[in-house]
């Protein structure tokens, strides 16, 4: 039985950028994993995917989603496999080449993998905008420093500062334990995935381990899909107030991101450029 099963869900991506995504996975330093990439069955048609991954890595396998939603392709992708722990990467993203090898190191470190759900990772972000190119890493304060989220206390900050299913390793317990993804659940899915594994296992940030993420024209949902997932999000899950501010947080951060989420400021996460 392999270690990890990466899974990567699938829908009109460019070839090119699928290859990156699985020459990324092919290079990584840690090797005992399999990969499962689910494909829509409406994507699939022209067979382009399923022909790029012939005749190479046999621990690499295609499948095509019996259902819709990338919920439901990521899913599918966990069942096909049996590793105690799970990563999830997006068809248009890739990995550092030590990505796998941090993680892994840190789940392993955890004294309870029960409890120790999932590790999370920063992001670089990549997107093409008027034929060129912006790049930029995601700022994820004030959180980096929290090794162990308190359920009750953490989990709504990721409603502020998303974590990308890119960034995830999960826990296969972990994973079963909450049901997988909402595959009801149109946009933000990701989103609500973790907040609810937030809400039953503990998180920790592997600082080093980085992410390389690339927004997609094909990918990009509309504006309305996800402003009516984001107030779908802020009526599913408690609301923090000013006056539940722990301590230790900036109190300035703690009204922006009240006032995020209460008031429907849904400014966009917070990008360095390079």
């Amino acid at each position: 039985m392999p270690k990890v099963d990466i899974v990567i869900p699938i829908h009109n991506i460019p070839l090119a950028q699928l290859a990156d995504c699985l020459t990324s996975v092919e290079n990584q330093s840690f090797q005992d994993w399999v990969v499962w990439v689910v494909e829509s069955s409406e994507s699939s048609k022209d067979g382009e995917a399923e022909y790029l991954l012939e005749g190479s890595d046999d621990r690499f396998h295609y499948l095509v989603q019996s259902e819709i939603g990338v919920s439901n392709a990521r899913n599918e992708g966990v069942k096909s496999g049996s590793a105690p722990l799970v990563a999830f990467l997006d068809g248009d993203d890739t990995w550092n080449s030590d990505y796998l090898e941090q993680m892994v190191a840190s789940m392993d470190s955890r004294p309870v993998q029960g409890v120790w759900g999932v590790c999370y990772s920063p992001i670089s972000f990549h997107s093409p905008l008027k034929g060129g190119k912006q790049n930029g890493k995601l700022v994820w304060s004030p959180y980096d420093s929290i090794e162990r989220f308190a359920p009750t206390q953490f989990y709504y900050y990721f409603m502020v500062k998303a974590i990308y299913p890119s960034s995830l390793m999960v826990s296969r317990p972990a994973f079963e334990q909450i049901g997988g993804f909402d595959e009801e659940v149109l946009s933000c899915e990701d989103t609500d995935f973790v907040m609810r594994l937030a809400m039953s296992c503990a998180l920790c940030h592997v600082p080093s381990a980085l992410v390389k993420r690339t927004t997609s024209v094909e990918s990009t949902k509309t504006n309305y899909e996800v402003e009516k997932w984001t107030g779908w999000l802020i009526d599913a899950y408690p609301w923090p107030t000013l006056d539940s501010k722990p301590d230790g947080f900036d109190e300035g951060w703690w009204e922006w991101m009240v006032d995020y989420i209460t008031l429907g400021n849904h400014k966009p996460a917070e990008v360095v450029l390079e």
